[in-house]
């Protein structure tokens, strides 16, 4: 959603990302969420996704919030990691070519 992470179109092209695909959270995150996060590491992570969308305004969501770290943790976390879980059970390409679509529309919306 954002031009620094046009390089990890790279990343694509080396087979070490694909373009939809959940995004794996910094190892703390992991840490606090092992559970949650296995069946979503376990995945090759994507440059687009349903949360990578539903979040694109995150930044602003959790200025609302007094505690910046609170919020991702109680609020936001949690639901990105039932998106992640929810599309690592059900990996599909049909799936993956809507996603993608949703992705360049929010996009050029912006």
């Amino acid at each position: 959603m954002k031009l620094d992470e046009i390089p990890q179109l790279w990343n694509v092209l080396k087979g070490e990302m694909s373009i939809v695909g959940p995004r794996p959270e910094i190892s703390r995150y992991v840490n606090q969420f092992p559970q949650e996060c296995r069946v979503i590491l376990m995945v090759r992570p994507g440059m687009a996704g349903n949360a990578i969308v539903t979040f694109c305004d995150e930044e602003e969501q959790l200025g609302e919030y007094p505690s910046v770290e609170d919020a991702y943790l109680r609020v936001i976390l949690p639901q990105k990691l039932a998106i992640w879980q929810e599309y690592a059970g059900n990996v599909r390409f049909g799936r993956d070519a809507r996603i993608f679509c949703r992705t360049v529309r929010k996009i050029l919306r912006r």
